[in-house]
């Protein structure tokens, strides 16, 4: 029964047992799923807490926050429901974030950091597994944040452990603690052995939650009253990322509060960029070098250049070294750049609001890609004096291109640190983008294959695009950036298989005569050339003064060259004033290679501001390459261009008017003459035309031209040739006056051309004596000659717009020259519409008009200005002249322009007055004015008085026609003669002159003659005492009127009394006042001298230094006047003179600068009265240095000139005193004779009687 019982259980019990079993597995199973999908959501968690924490760590980093987001949703979506609200809080604080990374500097642009040059907040690693320096950083910032309080105190003892699968870090966190001052970071055997191996408690350590116990073993072990206790935590991430989390605790001894701290280290792992980085670098580097040597072969194989297979070899190594230096220094130089951009332009804070610093990037493009090829620019110019491998001869845009490839290279560098290889696309397309743009910049920047400034601005704002979409770091913006490449590409490939166009062959018109009128130097030169071996090139001089027939000689020599096949004709003429300028100007290279040339050979204004500033930047750097490198760049474009064009045809290089070259243009001829290589088949003729000068015979001599010496008809071979035409006596004198006229070419074919026009136009005829010619009574007039009235018909025709343009400027014309500007306003135009007209006319195959500085341009020769003003009838005639009224309008006008211009030359006062005259009656009143306002600059201003003579008959001639003004012109014309007899200094003329004004003197305190009748009866005084009456009597109605006129008065009233009184002094200062108070600065400055004048007759030290002081005053005043006066200056340098000289002590060395100065000046405006002092005083401090011979000299260039009796006997005596000092005797012995056939005593000035008498009783005494 129980057996049986037994069983029946057993049977029961069976299937109870499996049933557990199943249960039991099952309940295991669903336990290790619980745990894996825990273990997935929590790896999720962490990883998105890792990412969030890492973009706080960068300061809003889009890439980590959208990595974030990602894992964030992941856990969500795994994490069981007691967990959503944490990962739910999370996921707002990664939102939040966004946010504010979407409008911070550092959310927007996360590579703008790493442009820079700064260090990034998380390191990308390029060498050892990533999470060892995510651990370094994390450790170093747990042992600095809980050893901060400690230091100073005792030293910190600290455990640190790893996670049991990285115990490798280990090495990390002690070589970290030892950076750290004051921390003892035990290791883990120590650790170990301090614990007795204990597992337990080492792995309590590991989890970072070690007990008291645990605790109390490891201080009472380790002897550490503090212990820091810490563990590290490493957190999986993806693409190679790295997070380590520290954890720490600080336990104190006697305290039962811990100090808990967590740090976490992060890292990127970039560690397989280093082979793709290597590879991008070469392939861009390669790339630009291979593409570029072709271009610039099939480049220079367009110019028709056919060098040998060596040659080109050399020329592609050439090429290549160029190309790969620029690319390695656009390569190198932005890391150089950004930290000096920091110092100007420093990187904006991370969180710094983005509307005002999101400008950055666009900088940024331009530092990067625009910057390096300014510096490579300025530093291969000077390295080019060295390297011939360095020159940038036309070839600036592949430096550009490869300059930007290599910045390209440095930037995708960083593009594929951030990304990783996910970028390569785009920083490729992005090195195409930096490329075309840099190509652009560099031919912008080429000064001989400069593209239109347009394109440096497309250049500029193409760079700033890729450096933002850069710093944005988004390769599908890079990508889009860079479309706009794709056409600029297209254009280039289409340029590349294009065909190269041929060079066109141009020669010049020649006129050339033969027989006797034919210049015999052509004949000569001809036949030398005919000696020559074809293949050796010629240079050749073509050297005479003005107007011998150069020109036709060279012309003539043109044409016969072309007779004897291909000709290409280079022809520039030198610009007068480039000669005086600093800069590089290769004025005759610009227009001889006009045509071939699409840039400038010249530094133009960016090139000196770009050459400056570099210059001072890079100053270590250029001081050690030397200078002259820009010119060594010019040298060898041009002679390159020249060869070129030498092997398709024969090259004529034609340098007119060489006594004006320019110093770079003479260097270039002496690299022409050096380098140019001599091959069969290459022919050059150099031919410089010009005056023969020393500066020209000496270049000739560097040279080794062969020079040809061209004369001008001199008045016996003219009279010969024009006798041997029939003319009769009297008509050849007539030709032979008139041949001489300003800018006339003396030569055969001159004379040639006036006998045909003459012929032509019945103003020669048969005579009736020998049948020879005579003038005809039609010639009286001045005969335009027929080829310029072509000229200017075929000009008029061809550009009929230049009609008004033409008027005006022949109006406007003084001599040949005319101001642009003026030209412009009279006729209502801007100077740049006015500038490209006169240019076209320059253009024309015989031009009219040439350019002649920035300002002014000029017609070719009188002759010209003579034709166009015959033929639109534009003389400068009065209004009794038969004008058209728009010649009159512009005369006006050009009056018009002038009078509301500062007067700053003499010659805009003449102009105005010229203007003025031809307007027209209607300008009548304002002509008058401006006759005689000239007409005493003139005087005042140049001693000019014929020609200011000749402005007052103007005026007359106006009167005739407009007799309301007669006696206006009367009265000017009594107060410009009164002028003139004081600035003549002549006491007689003055006196008649006074009289004679002082009988139609008014009432009228208004009346400009008034002042100048009181000056007059001054100036008088010493040819008639009763003036001086009169003199006090005008002054002081002047100065007790209420007119500009009373400071003048006051003055005049001031100089009658004594030099050393006291009241001639109080009336001068109170004139200085009224003359500062009304600011009539000329009075003011004559004014000043006259006080001067008379404190320098003064002992007192305090009024010769006032004196001194004032005189320097009065020279600064007169040199800041709109027209400078230095004829006062010269009078005031003269009183500075006599200060020194006569003070006490005296100081002759400064006596004699000054007296010097005031010579030039009294040479310069013709004052005989004031040559006269000078060379007397200079004279006397000759003696005084002891320098006979110069004394004597000077004393009797006073004597020659003879202008006024007391200079001329105070020479007298200063000569008789320079020979007995010289011991000359015979002398001394002519001295005395000279003296007394001059008038002796009797002829002396009084005041000369003390100086003559001691001279001779020095004489008498020595004899004695």
């Amino acid at each position: 029964m129980i057996e049986e019982s037994a069983m029946i259980a057993g049977r029961h019990l069976r299937p109870t047992l499996m049933s557990v079993l199943v249960f039991l597995v099952a309940l295991g199973w669903s336990a290790e799923g619980a745990r894996a999908a825990e273990e997935e959501w929590r790896s999720a968690f962490q990883a998105a807490d890792a990412y969030y924490r890492m973009s706080i760590e960068l300061e809003g980093d889009v890439r980590s926050l959208a990595k974030a987001v990602r894992l964030a949703e992941r856990a969500a979506s795994l994490a069981p429901a007691t967990h959503k609200a944490t990962v739910e809080a999370l996921q707002q604080s990664i939102s939040v974030q966004q946010e504010m990374a979407a409008e911070s500097f550092q959310g927007v642009f996360p590579l703008a950091r790493l442009l820079a040059g700064a260090a990034p907040e998380v390191p990308l690693e390029l060498h050892d597994p990533p999470e060892w320096l995510a651990a370094t950083t994390a450790v170093r910032t747990l042992l600095n944040d809980l050893s901060r309080g400690e230091r100073g105190r005792t030293q910190l003892h600290a455990v640190i452990a790893s996670p049991p699968n990285h115990r490798h870090l280990d090495g990390e966190v002690t070589a970290t603690a030892r950076t750290i001052p004051g921390v003892l970071l035990h290791p883990r055997h120590v650790v170990a052995e301090a614990l007795g191996h204990s597992q337990a408690a080492l792995a309590e350590l590991d989890e970072g939650r070690p007990g008291k116990d645990t605790l109390q073993r490891l201080k009472t072990a380790l002897g550490a009253p503090d212990l820091l206790v810490g563990s590290l935590r490493v957190v999986p991430l993806e693409d190679g990322d790295a997070m380590v989390e520290a954890r720490g605790t600080l336990v104190r001894a006697g305290s039962d509060v811990d100090d808990l701290a967590v740090a976490w280290g992060f890292n990127r792992d970039r560690r397989q960029l280093w082979l793709p980085t290597l590879a991008m670098n070469a392939a861009l580097g390669f790339g630009i070098v291979l593409v570029g040597v072709a271009f610039l072969r099939r480049s220079n194989a367009g110019h028709g250049g056919t060098p040998d297979e060596g040659q080109e070899w050399v020329s592609r190594l050439q090429s290549a070294i160029f190309l790969a230096s620029a690319f390695l220094a656009g390569r190198l130089l932005p890391m150089v750049l950004f930290k000096a951009m920091g110092a100007a332009v420093p990187l904006p804070d991370a969180g710094a609001d983005l509307e005002s610093v999101k400008w950055w990037p666009a900088v940024a493009g331009i530092t990067l890609f625009a910057v390096p090829l300014l510096v490579w620019r300025a530093v291969s110019f000077r390295a080019a004096a060295v390297l011939r491998e360095m020159v940038i001869h036309g070839r600036l845009g592949w430096a550009g291109a490869a300059l930007s490839l290599g910045a390209a290279a440095y930037g995708g560098g960083l593009l594929l640190r951030y990304w990783g290889l996910d970028a390569v696309p785009a920083a490729i397309v992005f090195a195409i983008g930096a490329a075309v743009a840099g190509g652009l910049l560099g031919s912008c920047l080429d000064r001989f294959d400069a593209l239109h400034p347009a394109f440096a601005a497309a250049a500029l704002g193409l760079m700033a695009l890729l450096g933002t979409t850069l710093c944005l770091a988004e390769p599908v913006y890079i990508e889009a950036a860079a479309l706009p490449t794709a056409f600029i590409l297209a254009g280039q490939l289409w340029s590349f298989f294009r065909q190269p166009g041929e060079i066109t062959a141009s020669f010049p018109d020649a006129a050339g005569r033969g027989g006797k009128w034919a210049n015999p130097v052509v004949g000569r030169v001809w036949d030398d050339i005919g000696r020559r071996q074809p293949d050796v090139p010629l240079w050749l001089g073509i050297l005479g003064p003005e107007t011998c027939g150069k020109s036709t000689v060279v012309d003539e020599l043109v044409k016969r060259m072309h007779g004897d096949g291909p000709l290409t004709v280079l022809r520039g003429s030198c610009d007068p004033i480039s000669g005086l300028s600093a800069a590089p100007t290769y004025g005759p290279f610009e227009k001889a290679l006009k045509g071939h040339l699409q840039g400038s050979l010249s530094s133009n204004g960016l090139d000196a501001a770009l050459d400056a500033t570099t210059t001072i930047l890079l100053a270590p750097v250029t001081s050690m390459l030397g200078s002259g490198a820009g010119e060594q760049n010019v040298h060898v474009y041009v002679t390159n261009q020249i060869q070129q064009m030498a092997d398709g045809a024969h090259v004529v290089l034609v340098i007119e008017g060489v006594q004006c070259l320019d110093g770079a243009s003479r260097s270039l001829l002496a690299h022409l003459r050096k380098n140019f290589r001599t091959v069969p088949g290459r022919r050059l003729t150099v031919i410089l035309e010009g005056r023969d000068e020393p500066s020209v015979e000496e270049l000739c001599s560097y040279l080794e031209v062969t020079r040809y010496d061209v004369q001008p008809l001199d008045p016996k071979e003219q009279h010969a040739l024009l006798k041997s035409e029939g003319l009769t006596p009297e008509a050849v004198a007539w030709v032979i006056a008139w041949n001489t006229g300003e800018g006339t070419p003396q030569t055969p074919q001159a004379l040639r051309e006036v006998i045909d026009h003459l012929r032509d136009h019945k103003r020669l005829i048969p005579g009736s004596a020998n049948g020879g010619l005579r003038l005809n009574d039609q010639t009286k007039e001045v005969p335009v000659l027929a080829s310029m009235a072509e000229s200017v018909r075929d000009t008029l025709k061809a550009v009929p717009t230049a009609r008004a343009l033409l008027t005006a400027a022949a109006c406007a014309a003084v001599s040949t020259r005319f101001d642009l500007a003026l030209v412009a306003e009279a006729l209502g135009r801007t100077t740049a519409s006015v500038t490209e007209l006169l240019d076209e006319l320059w253009r024309r195959p015989r031009p009219l008009i040439e350019e002649d500085d920035g300002r002014h341009y000029r017609f070719v020769s009188q002759h010209a200005l003579d034709a166009v003003r015959r033929e639109l009838k534009a003389e400068p005639l009065g209004p009794h002249a038969d004008l058209p009224p728009r010649v009159r309008t512009i005369y006006g006008r050009l009056a018009d322009v002038m009078r509301g211009q500062p007067k700053t030359s003499i010659e805009d006062v003449e102009r105005l007055a010229l203007y003025s005259y031809a307007a027209g009656l209607q300008h009548a009143d304002k002509a008058v004015d401006a006759a005689f306002t000239a007409a005493e600059v003139l005087m005042r201003s140049a001693n000019q008085f014929d020609k200011a003579a000749g402005l007052m008959a103007k005026a007359d001639e106006i009167t005739v026609a407009a007799p309301h003004l007669r006696a206006l012109v009367q009265r000017e014309r009594q107060r410009m003669r009164l002028l003139e007899s004081h600035l003549t200094n002549n006491p007689k003329m003055a006196a008649e002159q006074a009289r004679e004004a002082l009988k139609v003197l008014t009432d009228n305190l208004a009346d400009p003659l008034l002042p100048a009748a009181a000056q007059g009866c001054f100036d008088g005084m010493g040819a008639d005492r009763a003036l001086r009456e009169e003199a006090i009597r005008l002054a002081e109605r002047l100065a007790g009127s209420d007119t500009p006129h009373a400071v003048e008065g006051l003055h005049i009233q001031a100089l009658c009394h004594e030099g050393r009184s006291p009241e001639r002094r109080e009336l001068l200062r109170r004139a200085l006042d009224m003359a500062r108070g009304l600011k009539n600065r000329e009075a003011e400055a004559r004014i000043t001298n006259s006080l001067a004048e008379a404190l320098s007759l003064s002992e007192a030290a305090a009024d010769r230094a006032e004196a001194e002081r004032l005189f320097n005053s009065s020279i600064a005043l007169k040199r800041t006047l709109p027209i400078p006066d230095g004829r006062g200056e010269a009078r005031s340098r003269g009183g500075l003179g006599r200060l020194a000289y006569f003070g006490t002590p005296r100081n002759v060395n400064a006596a004699q600068k000054h007296f010097e100065e005031d010579l030039r000046l009294s040479i310069d405006f013709g004052d005989l009265r004031g040559q006269s002092q000078m060379y007397s005083l200079l004279g006397a401090c000759a003696f005084d240095n002891g320098d006979w011979a110069k004394a004597i000299e000077m004393h009797g260039k006073t004597i020659a000139l003879n202008v006024h009796a007391f200079d001329v006997f105070m020479s007298y005596a200063g000569l008789m005193q320079a020979h007995r000092a010289n011991k000359d005797e015979r002398g001394f012995r002519n001295a005395c004779a000279a003296f007394e056939a001059a008038g002796g005593f009797d002829a002396a000035p009084e005041g000369t009687h003390r100086t003559l008498r001691a001279a001779l009783a020095e004489a008498a005494v020595e004899t004695a």
